[in-house]
């Protein structure tokens, strides 16, 4: 079971990636100094070690134009044999279909020290 102070870490992830680059302080804050993101969206998944590498990915995922009514919901948070994930929906008229996400946190304190994002049931 999480913590306030966890269940808020990790609420505040999207919640800065739904404000898009205005987020981006609030992003690389919720990481360690040596904190790692790993994304999908480069096509295959990669790994950002360290604050000022995740800041350069953040800004490299906010710089394509967001459609108006992009949305990016917290659909639940869940702790598995002591492992937190999760799941996410992001919708916007531009995509087919929503995608979604199931993310693994680890964190340390407050703050995340690892974040995995997963897409899941992204049509291939």
């Amino acid at each position: 079971m999480l913590n306030e102070s966890e269940n808020m870490t990790i609420r505040a992830v999207y919640e800065a990636m739904q404000a898009g680059s205005v987020g981006e302080d609030r992003m690389v804050d919720l990481f360690t100094e040596d904190g790692v993101l790993v994304e999908p969206f480069s096509g295959a998944p990669r790994e950002h070690r360290g604050q000022a590498a995740i800041r350069d990915c953040y800004r490299a995922m906010m710089a394509a134009p967001r459609p108006p009514d992009f949305e990016l919901k917290l659909d639940r948070i869940d702790v598995e044999a002591g492992r937190i994930f999760a799941e996410w929906t992001c919708s916007a008229s531009v995509m087919p279909v929503p995608m979604k996400g199931r993310d693994e946190y680890v964190l340390r304190g407050d703050k995340i020290e690892r974040l995995e994002i997963r897409l899941e049931g992204f049509p291939s």
